[in-house]
């Protein structure tokens, strides 16, 4: 996880487990700069596209901690509304989000958080924006059979929007419908070679020790060879080579394991 800043409100730390309201403000469609791929899913669609009193407009959610900054944007479109809860996860900006009203449906937003958490400014300018939809619309490319037989899954971010009047703004992700199947884990790299909270062992120690092939087996055909071949074969046979780092990259483990 990044270094938070001791400025930065612990109720929003990703650390202390928060649990939060967020809120948006409405973009009107013709002010609206946004992007939205081929996967995105309908009801995610629905979600992000909305109707009020026959205008159509744009939900742009804001971080809790912007908006005592944001007040004459917020302000010039009509106020604040809540109609979702938000936890953060390796990230102060990077949320798993579920409707208030108890919908089943979760989705994650990469919000931008106009402030410097482990030395650099967390916001998502325009080049980010713009990378995540050219990134998304490529993998969004590869068949889904090909994706099993390279036993991976990509977490789509089919739509990101520009703040009217900002250099920063969202992206939306859908979360793989695996994280939803109770037998199974979905674990980030780095979160499963860290230790746990209280001090004990990595989850990665306990997968070896449960494995009963040995470390260097374990570590070689369950998550080197795996990982360079899907690297290999996103490279050569789709053009996307790709910059991998443990934050970026996912484990799915059977809870049984």
């Amino acid at each position: 996880p990044v270094a938070v800043s001791d400025s930065f409100p612990q109720e929003f730390n990703p650390k202390d487990g928060a649990t939060y309201a967020l809120g948006y403000v409405r973009v009107p469609l013709h002010e609206a700069e946004f992007f939205m791929g081929p996967n995105m899913p309908p009801w995610a669609r629905q979600l992000m596209m909305r109707s009020r009193m026959g205008q159509r407009f744009i939900p742009f959610y804001l971080h809790p901690d912007s908006v005592e900054r944001l007040q004459r944007f917020i302000r010039r479109h009509g106020g604040i509304h809540y109609d979702r809860n938000a936890f953060p996860t390796s990230s102060p900006r990077s949320t798993v989000t579920w409707n208030r009203s108890g919908s089943p449906r979760a989705l994650a937003q990469k919000l931008s958080l106009d402030q410097e958490i482990g030395g650099l400014r967390r916001i998502n300018d325009r080049n980010t924006l713009i990378r995540s939809a050219v990134t998304n619309h490529a993998f969004a490319l590869i068949p889904e059979a090909e994706q099993r037989r390279m036993h991976m899954r990509f977490m789509a971010e089919p739509f990101q929007i520009l703040g009217p009047g900002l250099d920063y703004g969202n992206i939306v992700r859908i979360l793989p419908e695996e994280i939803t199947n109770e037998h199974l884990l979905v674990v980030a790299g780095f979160a499963s070679a860290s230790k746990f909270p209280d001090g004990g062992a990595p989850l990665l120690v306990d997968m070896i020790a449960r494995s009963g092939i040995g470390a260097r087996k374990f570590i070689r055909d369950k998550h080197l060879r795996p990982l360079v071949r899907a690297h290999l074969e996103l490279a050569f046979r789709y053009g996307l080579p790709g910059a991998n780092h443990s934050q970026n990259a996912g484990h799915l483990i059977h809870a049984s394991s």
